[in-house]
């Protein structure tokens, strides 16, 4: 097997006559709307991963999901040769629609099944798919080595399933707006950034030092953002951590066998690459910026509020079924008038014009006309607007709304279904014990139905989700108080 490395999470695998190409992302407009950009700079490598795909008998693409530094549809458009895409078998169809534009064949494969390519290769995915978090990693086996490619599915709470991997490649960085775009003290955001990072390197960690693999291949990230505040590129003080950072985790366990790839590398398993990748300076991000383009100052789009309004609308009318209640109020504002914004209402779907700024409970996002205006226009997903880190956002109480955020990143035709997939996570109990006591909790994490029998318990008896790092006291309930949630933790 032989893996070459493109950049972010583009890995050319290799084996004989068979060549499966993974989340090929070298747009020069880097993606949400010009926001986030690859680091190191890819682009000029495209026609070489095109032209060493063409070259296999058997020609694979794989997308991994949706998010748009993974799934580049420009690329995918000048992909001028036969080729076979897989994907994911999601519950939602955006992935497979997409793609049936583009006239190649294209093969959904199903959760923790095997599929045989050709003689040389075969794969198996891991597939999480619940509430508006569709991802998968992917497991590729020559019949010598297994290649595990993780990239941002967090299915920690699964690793076990994929038996023994020789290459091990997964995300290591952040890649969400919080904390970094809501309306905390710096000094909050810097606290909050550090525990989200350290916890996320924490799970890689554990993984790595159980499977001990022959390679561990960091990536799918960090991504840079030339245009938005410059702290966010340099991996300092927010999540977005560079490979410094990880690597400073791993010489405290004393792990070496990792290899920093560069773009267009070819890994050497013989030969590894020890020296991580260093954050730009200033001046190099500045640098790197002159000769990019920002697709968000190209938009030139007017808000159209009553085509917001109805959008909106549409959207709630698809939850006209679901109970939800003790949502906090949902503001939409764009200017410094009462009347320049909007007010949603989930526990009685309504929408209405003006907002107030004196209320107790809401989740306010505060941006330009521009934003908002994309979010009225159907041809524009809402979680690439979100992603796009362009608005300043405000809570209170300050604590996760699932509601909210399921709103928000939601596509209309699978809102309802987004609703519904979350409220029904599996009621299983099961038995954690510490320091002697045994707790009886709820098997799956409330949040994204993590299997918690997988979690680990700290020094202060917060059991830890697998996946996303929720913490759980057991021996108050099992309450996550900034979070509201409750795994119920009862003494046997």
């Amino acid at each position: 097997m032989e893996l070459i490395y493109f950049g972010h999470n583009t890995f050319l695998v290799q084996k004989n006559e068979t060549s499966i190409l993974i989340d090929p992302w070298f747009s020069s407009n880097g993606a949400f709307f010009g926001s986030w950009f690859q680091y190191p700079i890819n682009h000029k490598f495209s026609m070489r991963a095109l032209s060493t795909l063409k070259e296999a008998r058997k020609r694979y693409i794989f997308i991994t999901h949706e998010h748009l530094d993974h799934f580049d549809y420009d690329f995918l458009k000048t992909v001028g040769f036969d080729v076979k895409i897989l994907i994911p078998k999601f519950k939602g169809k955006f992935l497979q629609q997409k793609l049936s534009s583009l006239k190649h064949d294209i093969l959904e494969l199903e959760d923790n099944s095997r599929y045989d390519l050709s003689e040389d290769l075969s794969v198996k995915l891991l597939i999480s798919d619940i509430g508006v978090n569709h991802d998968s990693a992917i497991v590729i086996d020559d019949g010598e080595k297994r290649f595990l490619n993780q990239n941002d599915c967090k299915v920690f709470d699964r690793l076990h399933e994929v038996g023994k991997i020789d290459y091990y490649s997964v995300q290591f960085s952040g890649a969400n707006a919080y904390p970094s775009t809501f309306d905390y003290p710096e000094r909050v955001k810097t606290d909050i950034s550090l525990e989200r990072a350290q916890s996320k390197i924490s799970n890689i960690i554990d993984f790595v030092c159980s499977i001990k693999p022959m390679v561990f291949l960091p990536s799918a990230g960090p991504v840079i953002f030339p245009f938005l505040d410059e702290s966010l590129s340099l991996g300092v003080g927010n999540i977005f951590v560079h490979q410094n950072f990880l690597d400073e985790q791993l010489k405290i366990i004393g792990w070496s066998n990792v290899s920093y790839l560069r773009p267009g590398d070819t890994l050497d398993p013989s030969n590894l690459n020890h020296s991580p990748i260093k954050p730009p300076t200033v001046f190099e991000l500045r640098e790197i910026k002159s000769s990019l383009d920002c697709q968000w100052d190209s938009l030139s789009l007017e808000l159209d509020i009553s085509s917001l309004m109805f959008v909106i609308r549409s959207r709630l009318a698809k939850l006209s079924d679901i109970t939800l209640s003790e949502t906090p109020i949902l503001q939409f504002i764009w200017g410094k008038k009462s009347r320049d914004g909007l007010s949603i209402n989930l526990n009685t779907k309504t929408v209405e014009l003006g907002y107030d700024p004196k209320i107790k409970s809401f989740v306010r996002l505060n941006s330009e006309p521009k934003y908002f205006g994309l979010m009225a226009d159907l041809n524009y997903r809402w979680q690439d607007i979100s992603l796009s880190m362009r608005a300043i956002i405000k809570r209170r109480p300050d604590v996760f709304s699932n509601n909210i955020f399921l709103f928000l990143f939601s596509d209309i035709d699978n809102i309802y279904s987004s609703f519904i997939s979350s409220q029904e996570i599996p009621t299983d109990k099961c038995i954690v014990s510490h320091k002697g006591d045994d707790y009886k909790i709820d098997r799956y994490c409330p949040h994204q139905g993590a299997d918690l029998s997988k979690g680990k318990i700290d020094n202060e008896g917060n059991l830890i989700c697998p996946r996303h790092g929720w913490k759980f006291r057991l021996n108050n309930s099992g309450k996550n108080i900034a979070m509201k949630a409750t795994i119920n933790a009862k003494l046997c």
